[in-house]
Formats: C-alpha cells, sequence, structure tokens
C-alpha cells in the first residue's frame, strides 16, 4: 500500500530576487531511524545508501480527480492534463497531497519514522536527480518555501499499519 503525506505549504520570493517565482516542487524522504539514534538504509537503485522511500510533487500539478475510479484516501489519482496545472502564487497557502512510493519495512518498538521535506533533491537519488536547467530553471523556482502548521493547517502522513495478529512473524 502506498503513503500518503498531506502538506500546507507556501513560497515566497527571497528579499534579493527581482523576479518573483511561479513554480514550486517538493521533495519528501521517509527515513528509518533506530532505537539507538542511527538511520537504517536502504539500498538504493545504484547501490548507494537511500532512505526508506521517496515522494515529489510539483505543486502546480497538486489537482487530483476523486471522482476517477482509481483515486483513493491513500492514493489520489491525477489525469496529468495541461488543462489540469493550477497557478502558484507566492505567500498564497496550498493544501497538496504528495504520495510516497510503494515499500514494506518493519518498523520495531522503539525505532522511528523521519519524514525530511524540501525543495531540492534530498539525499540517497542516486543518478536519478530532478536538477535539468531546463525542467527547473532558478528564476522559477529559486525561493524561500514554508510548511504551515498549527490552527487551520491539518498537516499528515498516512502509513499502513501491520495488524497485532501478525506481530509474532517479526518477533521470533
Amino acid at each position: 500500500m502506498n503513503a500518503v503525506v498531506r502538506l500546507n505549504v507556501s513560497m515566497s520570493r527571497r528579499r534579493w530576487q527581482s523576479i518573483t517565482p511561479s513554480a514550486m516542487d517538493l521533495f519528501l524522504s521517509l527515513r528509518h531511524i533506530s532505537a539507538a539514534g542511527d538511520e537504517v538504509f536502504d539500498t538504493g537503485t545504484t547501490g548507494e545508501p537511500a532512505p526508506i522511500t521517496k515522494g515529489f510533487l510539483r505543486v502546480s500539478l497538486r489537482k487530483t480527480n476523486p471522482e476517477h475510479p482509481w483515486h483513493r484516501p491513500w492514493l489520489p489519482h491525477r489525469n496529468y492534463l495541461s488543462t489540469d496545472t493550477l497557478p502558484v502564487t507566492p505567500n498564497e497557502v496550498y493544501s497538496v497531497d504528495v504520495e510516497l512510493w510503494p515499500t514494506n519495512v518493519v518498523v520495531q518498538k522503539g525505532e522511528r519514522l523521519s519524514l525530511d521535506v524540501s525543495g531540492c533533491e534530498l539525499a540517497g537519488s542516486g543518478l536519478f536527480q530532478h536538477n535539468d536547467p531546463t525542467d527547473r530553471p532558478e528564476r522559477v523556482f529559486k525561493r524561500n518555501n514554508f510548511v504551515h502548521f498549527g490552527a487551520g493547517y491539518n498537516n499528515w502522513i498516512s502509513l499502513p499499519v501491520i495488524p497485532n495478529s501478525y506481530e509474532h512473524l517479526y518477533n521470533s
């Protein structure tokens, strides 16, 4: 089963910028932390240490189609049509759902998960970088990103949980 992260995000122009940015990318990593506080790495596609899973979203492509038969609360369906592109305006807060790639890992008692959110590539991406200057021109993407918390902002992560009836399989 997939996981979904709901974030309330915005962006703003940096003080020294003369051009106002018009796009925002989100890069997420879900990391596994041992009970001792060390990161437990998976192996990436080219052999590099990698987090449990990753997710990406270009905020202008945030529109989902809840009417589609494949749409699920844990896997929003997007049509990705050019007509679905939505504007991204500085200082406006957007509620977005970011899917994380399917994975499986058992987190034992005392261990924890850590979610990293960034506006640029995070560690563990190997050869698969999102840094093409044609696709991510600095004049469009260079800005300050914000995740909003507190009253009125409902941020969450939906993760599958193994029921206790399976616990004996992992504690033998």
